[in-house]
């Protein structure tokens, strides 16, 4: 009895070791895996980062483009409003001006 329970737990041994050994090989896998799958995650991240940036980037030189767009727009206004009240003056003036001279002649 004493030999038959020895090699009953002498395979058993082995039976355990083969197991740890796959066991330990699969742990290894898992854990390059891992590794991998985390630094394929903060390359995501990043590219998340720049891309988000690059988009705020954009956001940010269209609202300057309309911006200007604006300015410009208003600048014309503006002329046009100086230019119109330049002429009504002119206008004035010689509508004055006429009215005068029928006054004194």
């Amino acid at each position: 009895m004493g030999i038959e329970q020895a090699q009953v737990i002498d395979g058993e041994r082995r039976r355990c070791n083969t197991m740890l050994g796959l066991k330990q090989t699969e742990l290894e896998t898992l854990r390059e895996n891992l590794a991998k799958k985390t630094k394929a995650a903060d390359e995501y991240s990043i590219r998340c980062e720049i891309m988000a940036i690059w988009c705020s980037k954009g956001k940010t030189i269209g609202r300057l483009q309309a911006l200007q767009l604006k300015c410009l727009l208003a600048l014309k206004n503006y002329t046009v409003w100086k230019r119109r009240s330049q002429q009504i003056l002119e206008h004035k003036l010689a509508r004055f001006r006429k009215e005068k001279k029928r006054k004194v002649l």
